[in-house]
């Protein structure tokens, strides 16, 4: 109920206050006549959304201590594998998996709008990430690596066994994935080179393959290195760009996910 209300409403928040920071990189200037004044708005307002944040954050907790950590089938990360791609490859028809480090919920809600056009069927729905909410948790337990329900951690924590082998890289993921679904390797592809391949080329790498898995770091390494807010919408850009490039060489259906997100501070 909690990840549902902040699916449906809640996101808003975060979405208002990633658009207000970005609009306030881009237009605030030390020249502007109220400066000194705009300045002290944007501090009440960063307090007024971290306290709101920190507010979520403690309810969530509460009602995790209350009923448990781990959520539902349909709700957990580990089964995003199972339960989404895996039957959109039984079709025979060419899937593309988008794995996208620090995709946050509200930006996926603006992709949404993006991808929507004639001929287009577009649904997004919340899991919770996996606990703790780390790359090395959230990106690896998007492969198949479950058995049952359960998670087997590979010896000092490193990834996550799946058979006779360790998932741990993104080419364990494709790996993982692609024997899973298509009996070999899936095609990995880094989210740049699907963008900037020339489309003979990339047909030619897409056609031996039933699932391609997309990598992406660009939103997560702007963030990291403080340069995300001038980036995010170009980001966004490039992941549209990419669904595009790939349609036309032939893939059908695609499934956009994240590891984790990120509180902007």
């Amino acid at each position: 109920a909690a990840a549902e209300f902040y699916a449906s409403e809640l996101y808003q928040v975060d979405r208002a206050h990633r658009r207000f920071e970005q609009l306030r990189l881009a237009q605030l200037d030390s020249r502007l006549p109220q400066h000194g004044a705009l300045l002290e708005i944007t501090t009440a307002l960063r307090h007024a959304h971290r306290a709101w944040a920190d507010r979520v954050a403690k309810a969530f907790t509460a009602r995790c201590s209350a009923q448990g950590f781990l959520p539902s089938s349909t709700f957990q990360q580990r089964t995003l594998f199972e339960q989404v791609v895996h039957p959109l490859t039984t079709g025979g028809e060419k899937v593309a998996v988008f794995v996208i480090d620090a995709f946050r919920y509200e930006m996926a809600t603006e992709l949404v709008e993006a991808l929507k056009g004639p001929g287009t069927s577009v649904e997004l729905k919340p899991r919770l990430a996996e606990l703790p909410t780390i790359t090395s948790v959230g990106m690896n337990v998007l492969a198949p690596v479950a058995r049952d329900g359960r998670l087997s951690v590979a010896g000092v924590f490193q990834g996550f066994k799946s058979g006779e082998f360790t998932v741990r890289t993104p080419e364990d993921r494709a790996r993982a994935m692609g024997l899973r679904s298509a009996g070999k390797q899936a095609l990995l592809l880094n989210l740049a080179d699907v963008c900037e391949t020339p489309t003979a080329n990339l047909k030619r790498s897409v056609a031996p393959h039933a699932l391609i898995v997309v990598h992406s770091k660009e939103i997560d390494d702007a963030g990291e290195a403080n340069v995300g807010l001038p980036t995010f919408d170009s980001s966004l850009a490039q992941i549209k760009s990419a669904w595009h490039h790939l349609q036309q060489v032939g893939v059908k259906s695609f499934v956009f996910t994240a590891d984790h997100g990120f509180l902007l501070q």
